[in-house]
């Protein structure tokens, strides 16, 4: 009987294992592609003396708290026939939760900011593509929705801008997301566009996921033995 209780316990572990997702990235995508596209702020910082660019995304949009590990941008509206190189320069980009609405960012950028904001990167970026998209990972970003809504910030310093320049998947007026920018000539603008954007949790590493079956396999044997 002992037997034949831990080879259940293990068949409903191993059930358990094969009952997962494929180790593939859980993501979000916010936007729609091929739409439209815009260079701001990796395909043209040095072009326009951009310094820093903020980016209001929805609480709406994430159906519960999320751990943003990485985050993807896209070159499909033209192929790339604008040029599918990343601006060179030192890219800051950081995360908090803001109260500030979707279209209603304040010109102060400071204003916008959330208590919790983190350094989410810190680094050189830039040069080809290699396809249509590209990602960006960093130390993870514990969100949740149900405290307002998601900033993203990007700081640039030190761009060297390629000819032509990169232009980015990005949609307008569509209630999602908005952005305001800043130039280094003073320059800020706000309006109701936005870069389509794929948030990325963690990947469950395989052994933490096999730990688990086996945990819950010796959890199921101790109990039928109780019994």
């Amino acid at each position: 009987m002992t037997i034949r209780r831990t080879t259940f316990a293990t068949l409903v572990a191993g059930g358990f294992l094969t009952a997962l997702p494929a180790a593939d990235a859980d993501s979000i995508l916010v936007g729609t592609l091929g739409v439209s596209e815009n260079c701001a702020p990796f395909g043209c910082p040095a072009l326009f003396g951009l310094e820093t660019y903020q980016q209001v995304y929805s609480s709406s949009l994430f159906d519960g708290a999320i751990a943003i590990s990485s985050l993807t941008f896209f070159d499909t509206f033209a192929g790339g026939t604008h040029g599918n190189a990343v601006d060179h320069g030192t890219y800051t980009i950081s995360f908090s939760t803001t109260s500030a609405a979707v279209g209603g960012l304040s010109e102060t950028f400071a204003d916008n900011v959330g208590a919790d904001s983190q350094e989410f990167f810190s680094g050189d970026l830039g040069g080809p593509m290699g396809g249509t998209s590209f990602t960006v990972s960093g130390t993870p970003f514990e969100y949740d929705p149900a405290l307002g809504n998601l900033l993203l910030q990007v700081d640039i310093d030190g761009a060297s801008s390629p000819q032509p320049h990169t232009f980015h998947d990005s949609n307008t007026n569509n209630g999602l997301f908005s952005r305001m920018l800043a130039h280094s000539d003073g320059l800020i603008v706000v309006d109701n566009t936005g870069l389509v954007t794929k948030f990325n949790r963690p990947v469950p590493e395989p052994a933490t996921i096999l730990l688990l079956g086996i945990g819950l396999a010796g959890f199921f044997a101790c109990s039928w033995r109780r019994a």
